[in-house]
């Protein structure tokens, strides 16, 4: 056996970290009993080591292995808990039953597959014979989103042989990654090469050139995207017992406002009727307990009154809408919503002042439909939880803001939600306010509602602000429930670890950490 000194944490790349990558040597191991390996890469998946929770973990410097000994060293990752994979691979021939059959038993949610080229790996038919075996397996079988990214060939010829072969083999989503730069010419020959390739082959194509960085989708990767968005099932673990919180459907990707920290991507497609009909019937069958109904903006589905009868009539506990509350202004469509089964409605309003609102969801007029919206609900006894999203533009008005729908709206619920910069373009100062300056102000709101007697549902700790940053406080925080699953985009700072609450925070968003740092976040 190695000794301890083997088995230390690789370095990472701090952009990589923040990626949520951590990385395990395989070379390390190879020689390391599979318990101590095993627990080596448990703890990575936990985050001791990395700062990071349930990350993709790469398994890499596998050169050399046999493949029982990369079956091994993959079998770790997954009894460790590891749901999401991302495995490089040397040029030649690799597991494939033996791959599809553990990632297929230990239930791996997304697996990336990186390949490790050689001057003659192109013309390697055994590699790529055994790569489309295994791809096919895991689209077809697994279902898991399987992403391939490979270290591309030079020229154009090569990559257009590359791409085609890759995509006959079944991988939806082709990453090439250049490590040298290119000129001018041939980078622009390659985004042509790319753009057709994904509109002529139905795939996802990610081009990575030092200082270009490019994405092409065909219009069939996005109708794939859009089916598998649909459906969500988040759950929690409860004496060891997985617990399903609910099904979420997400009806669409457009909406009738524009938010300014919206990270959706607009540009997806609804699925069919058939589909959703199907899935929801599907759903319905396993005796889900709560359904919500997401977007996008939901109600611009013709469907949705059919969807929450449906639901209604399967005997779900709750039924529950989130939406900006525009299209509830029309007072029978209000009340049809309400005569299906609506139990709960969840309304976006981000302001007390007019003009802020409207500035924040881009929408002139906005805020006199969404509050017309939110009397109509409450006048059909719906229950009616208003969604104030915390950002740099409304801050500073956020206790205000309670005593506003303490008077314009009784008997609404409120609920105080943190701007989340998921995407890189809404990851901007204007948009994203510390947790330092925000902070004081979102307790003094909360404990308005105390005093005002305005009911809160609490902050959701594992989308927001982390409990750290406002002590924990249960009046704050009443849902510190158990994690269960990965959820990319977190990252956590080594000393999260120490914290009582780390099983129940994932962390801050990775994009804010960029912003930010750390330095916010303390162990309680």
């Amino acid at each position: 056996m190695k000794s301890r000194r083997s088995a230390e944490k690789p370095s990472i790349p701090a952009a990589e970290a923040l990626d949520e990558v951590c990385a395990v040597n395989a070379k390390s191991f190879k020689s390391v009993n599979a318990g101590l390996m095993t627990a080596y890469i448990r703890s990575v998946v936990s985050g001791a080591h990395s700062g990071s929770n349930q990350p993709i973990v790469l398994l890499h410097n596998l050169e050399g292995f046999s493949n029982a000994e990369i079956a091994r060293t993959l079998r770790a990752a997954l009894e460790a808990g590891c749901k999401k994979v991302r495995i490089e691979l040397p040029s030649s021939p690799f597991p494939t039953s033996e791959f599809v059959g553990l990632l297929l038993s230990h239930g791996a949610q997304e697996v990336h597959i990186d390949v490790v080229r050689t001057k003659d790996s192109i013309a390697n038919e055994p590699v790529f014979d055994a790569m489309g075996k295994t791809i096919s397996g895991l689209a077809l079988n697994l279902r898991a989103r399987v992403c391939l990214k490979i270290h591309a060939p030079s020229n154009t010829g090569e990559c257009e042989m590359l791409i085609r072969r890759v995509s006959l083999a079944g991988a939806p989503r082709i990453v090439l990654l250049f490590d040298e730069p290119a000129s001018a010419s041939v980078a622009a020959e390659l985004q042509q090469l790319c753009a057709e390739s994904a509109r002529r082959l139905g795939v996802s194509i990610d081009l990575r050139l030092p200082g270009l960085t490019a994405i092409y989708h065909s219009d069939a990767w996005k109708q794939s995207e859009a089916e598998t968005l649909l459906l969500d099932v988040p759950a929690t673990q409860i004496n060891g017992e997985t617990i399903p919180l609910g099904a979420v459907f997400q009806l669409g990707f457009k909406c009738s406002q524009k938010c300014i920290f919206c990270s959706a991507d607009n540009s997806l497609p609804n699925v069919s009727e058939a589909v959703m009909h199907d899935t929801l019937a599907r759903t319905l069958k396993t005796k889900i307990p709560r359904v919500v109904f997401t977007g996008g903006e939901p109600t611009m589905d013709p469907c949705l009154a059919d969807y929450i009868s449906r639901c209604k009539k399967a005997r779900v506990t709750e039924i529950s809408l989130y939406t900006n509350g525009m299209a509830a202004a029309d007072v029978k469509y209000a009340g049809r919503l309400a005569a299906s089964g609506l139990d709960i409605a969840l309304v976006s309003l981000h302001s007390h002042r007019p003009d802020i609102s409207d500035r924040i969801t881009r929408r002139p007029s906005g805020f006199k439909k969404t509050s017309a919206g939110i009397q109509n609900l409450l006048g059909f006894s719906v229950l009616t939880i208003i969604n104030f999203v915390i950002n740099e533009m409304n801050f500073r008005d956020t206790a205000r803001f309670v005593s506003f729908v303490k008077n314009n709206y009784p008997g609404a619920l409120l609920n105080f939600s943190y701007v989340a910069p998921i995407r890189e373009f809404t990851a901007k100062p204007d948009v994203i306010p510390r947790f330092r300056d925000a902070a004081p102000v979102l307790m003094e709101a909360l404990d308005a509602c105390d005093e005002l007697g305005v009911v809160s549902a609490g902050l959701e700790p594992h989308w927001g602000i982390p409990p750290c940053a406002i002590r924990a406080d249960r009046r704050y925080f009443p849902f510190l429930l158990p994690l269960v699953g990965t959820h990319s985009g977190f990252i956590k700072a080594a000393a999260c670890s120490r914290c009582t609450f780390d099983k129940s925070c994932f962390g801050i968003r990775a994009n804010y950490a960029k912003m930010y740092g750390f330095e916010e976040l303390t162990p309680l």
